[in-house]
């Protein structure tokens, strides 16, 4: 059963709080917080949209999930 293999792939609505897209999503915060701190908004702003948003957008296992794609793109 593929859900209990992995219930955060086959639930991702439920998974927005808790698990590891929580501490990717804290992770991803603190980078760029630290590079927004460092050097300025411009510096920030271009690196996520370089080099941190093609990865999570990537489609592979360890991006999110295609699901999340719509409320990614609202943001």
């Amino acid at each position: 059963d593929a859900e209990s293999e992995n219930p955060l792939m086959a639930n991702p609505g439920t998974t927005r709080s808790v698990g590891p897209y929580n501490v990717t999503g804290d992770a991803v915060q603190t980078v760029i917080g630290g590079a927004h701190h460092q050097f300025d908004g411009s510096a920030a702003h271009r690196l996520f949209h370089t080099r941190i948003l093609p990865h999570i957008l990537s489609g592979k296992v360890e991006g999110v999930p295609s699901d999340f794609h719509p409320i990614i793109g609202r943001h």
